[in-house]
């Protein structure tokens, strides 16, 4: 049995990144799944450590203040083995990526529905101050029904930063980092407007918005391109493209993006009367 912290117990990996592992555990004395990230970066000095800690334990206070139905909520950060382990509710559940990649595209109105929530759930974190920084379809969580959890927040690049381990980590994730991120610039709401949109691009389309030869040709190709043409978007294109505006001003809010995002429903067609004409007939 491996125990965290003399509480966690961790069962199996659910998966893997560039910036950890993400485990399922128990937590002993509450008798409750937990979901468990491991933060796994490139060896540090003493210095480095130090800072990576302190780093991890100021993003997950700040992920535990939000309450919203769309976070997944962080109940404790403990430090294990000179690391960081970020502990989470257990969603069950596939990601959005994974969901794309195994089953293809999703129906226009459930897109329009998951970026509903996550635009309010955005929303919700920036007013208490905290931007994402990451939003991608790998940081959402689908449970039953299609409910999305946005998980991730500001911890992965806040400790990318904090162990200057990778520049291009800190710069954000490859296709959804903003213009205005990439170039190194603090990250203020647009950012997340933007991954949002990338993220909701790739969840319709089935593809990403941006590409490139590489992935540091695919982190600059907002900053010098235009998404992709949508093919499947439908009713979404205008908004999506709004969102993934080059300059941050240009894109909406999000309040703006959930009342945009409002399932269209078309009225039905009323049938000819016959009345009328009828009546003239006879005449």
């Amino acid at each position: 049995m491996r125990l965290i912290a003399g509480r966690y117990e961790l069962h199996r990996e659910l998966g893997a990144g560039g910036m950890g592992a993400v485990w399922l555990g128990t937590d002993q004395v509450l008798r409750r799944s937990v979901a468990i990230k491991e933060v796994r970066l490139a060896p540090l000095d003493a210095v480095g450590t130090t800072r990576l800690t302190a780093a991890a334990f100021q993003e997950a206070r700040a992920a535990a203040a939000l309450s919203h139905t769309h976070i997944v909520p962080v109940y404790d950060v403990v430090e294990h083995r000179s690391r960081p382990w970020i502990v989470m509710l257990a969603i069950e559940g596939p990601t959005l990526q994974q969901q794309v990649q195994e089953s293809g595209p999703l129906p226009v109105d459930t897109v329009a529905r998951i970026g509903r929530s996550l635009a309010s759930a955005l929303d919700a974190a920036h007013e208490q101050g905290i931007v994402h920084r990451d939003v991608k379809p790998a940081n959402v969580l689908l449970a039953a029904h299609d409910h999305p959890w946005l998980t991730d927040f500001g911890i992965a690049q806040s400790l990318a930063v904090a162990s200057s381990s990778s520049c291009r980590a800190a710069k954000g994730s490859p296709g959804y980092a903003a213009p205005e991120q990439v170039r190194g610039e603090p990250p203020g709401p647009a950012v997340d407007v933007f991954g949002l949109g990338a993220t909701l691009y790739y969840a319709v389309e089935g593809d990403h918005a941006f590409h490139g030869e590489d992935g540091w040709a695919t982190l600059m190709a907002p900053e010098y391109g235009t998404p992709r043409k949508p093919e499947r978007a439908a009713w979404l294109e205008p908004i999506l493209l709004r969102m993934m505006a080059r300059r941050p001003a240009e894109r909406p809010t999000l309040t703006a993006v959930q009342e945009a995002l409002r399932v269209r429903r078309l009225a039905p067609r009323r049938r000819p009367g016959r009345c009328c004409f009828t009546r003239l007939r006879r005449r």
